[in-house]
């Protein structure tokens, strides 16, 4: 029997019969001793018997002494052999049941002790800097016979420069090895990009016909186009594979390397100092690129190769929008800027002068805490919207204070994020760029959805939450800034109640999705029925002239009741209860509903909430019924939840015992198969229009449920093009095995020259 030792913390003890479930049949010793020295530790395991050890203390610094500045977490996974005793570092072992992947990482990282046998072999690091032409030549030969080549590149912050490149070559061996491992060996070169001519050496490895493996290579390979070194044959990413297999797992090379490779330590310590030390650490970084890769041809199920033949080429598609960004109007960027000053600068002066001191500062958490607490609210122990909600409907003092501080902040933060001189771009050349650039990433999200954020030239902003425009007709729309280029217009289309349509279909509830078929708006039609305000009252499906000739457009009348609506329906589909769903309306929305309704005043606000929730599972009664009870079924049967796209997520978490994981498993296959349909119709956009009509159409970015794009005036048609792409036929099962084809209509606007002033094209 094989026996390890665990040196563990006092307030782990609690956790050791969980940990001793991951690991039957093996002679589990632990200790609560913290050792002072290596050869402390060495002595513990000896004197235990144990082959093996692993170190979730604090004393795990001892296994890496130089590491002063990292975590216990960062090294977790590191497989060290120290004096012929295999040590390996973990995560404090109460994650096993306070995370949804803790139990899983646990017993893969305890399986390096236990069953070293079942992972594969990791060749050695083989390195060379070539710091001369001859040297980069001759690493160009050896690499021209790779099965494969992994690339990293290393940064200068703040420039548009990458100092050294390193590649490593994969040799596979032409049949596996006899324990079904393939066999390979590696070599790793680094490049300084220092001079033309190595810049034309790295050029040719990068040209070579030979499939190319990067992690997250998008950052990577956005440094290599604007030096003209375009890669070819980029077919293989271990970050993005990563998040295909694992969505809710971290996409980190030190953890994805820790998580798939046994013979290997955390190395992120190691690029400090000389440049010398950075290249070696660049090596390193392709090196366990490559490695990495290689696990997952050995291990990897087939369905995450599906999942990430979905995703990938996303990421392709992404390059070039990322690249061309969204035109920057200098002038509204300036009324932006001096608006929100203004409105920052009155609010700080008025609160100050409100509580005496003249000093105050309304950006302070700290100090707003201190005048809550003052105000009799010392209950309130933080400053988010909730508990400033909560605070507020205590006394119309508190409801002027809070909105004092939520319109400071708001101000505040537009002046700080959106007209910092960081937004534009400032080549290596030092020329300033009237652009906004930013960064569209495919493995943000467990749904795929694209996420966004700033450039990866330490630029530009996030470009999908931005500050929503304000009710005050002087306000100035963040949106003014993003602009078209000279001769274009600006288009918008957008996926119309999208996750509504989705999970109608997906759970076969016939009352739902005749409501999201009907043609009139979903969010208003609930809001009619919910509030008993007449649909009329709320918007106007169609545009008309009536005898006087006065134009009614189509479009929403009462903003305020479908807001209310939609919260509740987005609350319901997500499985929230009634203290989830008061958090997202917000308190003094909770209290219009109460209003709305004419509820019994005696009623609290949960118990509104609940009632608000009832109505929709009266009126809807499947959605939170059968529907959750299928998708809670697949999990315990499999694990995992199938969308029908293919896309497929492996759950960690028991649904039955956590209601968080519960509410976003529920919420998941909405959410994943609207961002497939985008995807998908990003994908035929980007190739159909944007690489064909290159003169006349700008693909810019993915904005949750829409497409942000520019054409050329004239050429309405491709506007109306990316409209139809966008509507995506999809064959839907429900749990009832009954099959529908589902196309979420898209709503079209554009013939504006900046975002703001966007109209609708029907």
């Amino acid at each position: 029997m094989v026996t390890i030792l665990g040196v563990i913390s006092e307030e782990e003890r609690g956790y050791v019969q969980r940990l001793r479930e991951l690991i039957p049949g093996v002679k589990l010793q632990l200790t609560t001793r913290a050792p002072g020295t290596l050869a402390e530790l060495h002595i513990l395991v000896k004197m235990a018997g144990a082959s093996g050890c692993f170190v979730t203390t604090p004393s795990a610094k001892l296994l890496v002494p130089d590491a002063i500045s990292y975590t216990q977490d960062d090294f977790a996974g590191s497989c060290l052999n120290i004096s012929g005793i295999d040590y390996v570092i973990m995560n404090d072992i109460s994650q096993i049941v306070t995370t949804p992947t803790g139990k899983h990482l646990a017993a893969r990282y305890l399986s390096k002790l236990t069953t070293p046998e079942v992972w594969p072999k990791t060749p050695a690091f083989r390195y060379e800097l070539c710091s001369t032409p001859d040297e980069a030549k001759a690493a160009l030969e050896v690499l021209r016979d790779a099965d494969m080549i992994a690339y990293d590149i290393e940064t200068v912050k703040s420039k548009l420069f990458f100092d050294v490149i390193s590649f490593t070559g994969v040799f596979i061996a032409k049949h596996q090895a006899a324990e079904g491992w393939f066999k390979y060996s590696t070599r790793t070169y680094t490049f300084p990009h220092s001079d033309e001519v190595m810049q034309e050496l790295i050029k040719q490895v990068l040209q070579l016909e030979i499939p190319k493996i990067t992690q997250n290579g998008k950052y990577d390979n956005a440094y290599l186009i604007r030096w003209g070194m375009p890669p070819v044959m980029w077919y293989y990413d271990t970050a993005h594979f990563f998040h295909s297999w694992y969505a809710e797992m971290p996409k980190r090379l030190d953890f994805i390397t820790a998580y798939s490779l046994r013979d290997i330590q955390f190395w992120k310590n190691s690029g400090e100092g000389s440049f010398e030390n950075r290249a070696k650490y660049c090596g390193r970084d392709s090196w366990g690129t490559a490695c990495t890769w290689m696990s997952f041809m050995e291990r990897a199920p087939k369905w995450a190769m599906r999942n990430y033949l979905q995703e990938f080429p996303i990421s392709i598609a992404c390059i070039l929008p990322e690249h061309t960004g969204v035109e920057l109007d200098s002038e509204a960027e300036g009324r932006l800027r001096e608006y929100n000053i203004k409105i920052r600068d009155k609010k700080r002066a008025s609160l100050a002068a409100s509580v005496g001191l003249p000093d105050f500062n309304p950006g302070s958490w700290q100090q707003i805490l201190k005048l809550v607490h003052a105000l009799g609210a010392k209950d309130i122990k933080d400053t988010t919207p909730p508990s400033m909600d909560k605070f507020s409907v205590r006394h119309p003092l508190n409801q002027w204070f809070a909105e004092g501080f939520k319109e400071y902040k708001s101000a505040a933060k537009v002046v700080s994020n959106y007209t910092k001189d960081s937004v534009r771009l400032t080549d290596h050349a030092g020329k300033q760029w009237d652009k906004i650039f930013y960064c569209l990433n495919p493995q943000a999200t467990d749904t795929g959805r694209l996420g966004s954020k700033e450039s990866h030239f330490w630029c530009g902003l996030q470009i999908q939450n931005i500050k929503r425009d304000e009710d005050d007709e002087e306000a100035v729309s963040v949106k003014e800034m993003f602009a078209a280029p000279d001769g274009f217009y600006l288009g918008e289309s957008d996926l119309e109640q999208a996750e509504a349509r989705d999970t109608a279909y997906l759970s076969g509830d016939t009352a739902l999705i005749k409501a999201v078929d009907c043609g009139k708006d979903f969010h208003s039609l609930n809001a009619s029925s919910f509030f008993g305000v007449p649909y009329e009252e709320i918007y106007q499906d169609l545009e008309f002239i009536d005898f006087d000739g006065k134009v009614t457009k189509a479009g929403c009348k009462n903003k305020p009741l479908r807001n209310l609506s939609k919260r509740v329906n987005h609350g319901a589909n997500y499985n929230m209860m009634e203290g989830v769903l008061l958090d997202t309306m917000g308190i003094r929305n909770v209290i219009k509903a109460k209003y709305l309704l004419n509820l019994p005043e005696g009623w609290g606000l949960l118990k509104v909430c609940a009632y608000l929730l009832s109505r929709f599972d009266i009126t809807y009664p499947v959605v939170r019924g059968d529907y959750q009870e299928y998708i809670k079924r697949c999990i315990r049967q499999t694990q995992m939840l199938v969308g029908p796209t293919g896309w497929t997520r492996y759950c960690f978490a028991d649904p039955t015992g956590n209601k968080r994981a519960l509410n976003s498993y529920v919420a998941h296959p909405s959410q994943s198969l609207n961002a497939m349909v985008l995807n998908k119709a990003w994908w035929r956009i980007f190739t159909e229009i944007a690489l064909v009509e290159r003169k006349d159409f700008r693909l810019n970015a993915q904005i949750h449920d829409s497409i942000l794009f520019c054409y050329r005036k004239g050429r309405q048609d491709l506007a109306y093009k990316v409209r139809d792409m966008m509507q995506v036929p999809v064959l839907v099962k429900d749990p009832y095995g009954i099959e529908r084809t589902l196309c979420v209509p898209s709503a079209l606007k554009g013939e504006g020259r900046t975002w703001a002033t966007l109209k609708d094209m029907r």
